[in-house]
């Protein structure tokens, strides 16, 4: 496809130079010229959408996608990703195959491109809910409140596995007291996993995806 024309939209900015939008260049990528058919109109919540505004957002987590252009929203792996609703799911139903595999070719060829050319870099506020830029005193009660979450858990853990082992343990419909085991200490472990990473979402950039 390096053959294929591209037709450039008007910049966003003219002065002092031209400059176009990360909007704008996935819109080319996802139809590069007037010639391509594929014409994609989604509109979807992203993972960091604050449930308010949709288009108006704070974060920009309303994806709006009107005739392959994208007008809002960031995208994350909710778009980009397998999810029924997602970008490729939509370019496989309704323009076939082969558009959703130029599509993800010139995506895979731009970011290649621009990692090479520009790099990437990562650091200790990208990580860490407590440290950065955004560190603020309610921030400081992450790390508190994440052992207190674990205590909680291990504790509930903790009392299921002497219920087994006296043979008190309540069934689940349909298991034995093995993988009734099995399913509630996978589930408070998975709690913890939501809990903490749902407040690492609300502290951390939401420009961090």
């Amino acid at each position: 496809d390096g053959m294929e024309p591209i037709e450039l939209p008007p910049p966003s900015i003219l002065k002092p130079v031209e400059l176009w939008t990360g909007k704008q260049a996935f819109g080319v990528l996802l139809r590069p010229n007037r010639k391509n058919k594929v014409i994609v109109n989604i509109e979807a919540p992203e993972k960091n959408y604050t449930k308010k505004g949709e288009s108006m957002c704070p974060c920009d987590g309303w994806v709006i996608f009107r005739n392959s252009e994208l007008l809002s929203g960031n995208l994350g792996k909710k778009i980009l990703g397998g999810a029924k609703n997602g970008i490729f799911f939509r370019l496989i139903r309704d323009s076939g195959p082969s558009s959703a595999i130029a599509c993800m070719s010139r995506l895979a060829k731009g970011t290649s491109r621009w990692l090479m050319n520009r790099g990437m870099t990562i650091g200790i506020d990208d990580v860490n809910a407590g440290y950065g830029r955004l560190a603020n005193a309610n921030k400081r009660g992450v790390t508190e409140e994440k052992l207190r979450i674990m205590d909680e858990k291990y504790a509930v853990v903790g009392q299921r596995i002497v219920e087994y082992n006296q043979g008190t343990l309540q069934l689940k419909p349909g298991c034995n007291a093995e993988q009734t085991l099995e399913a509630v200490v996978n589930g408070e472990l998975g709690q913890i996993r939501d809990l903490v990473g749902g407040m690492c979402e609300k502290t951390l950039h939401y420009l961090n995806k």
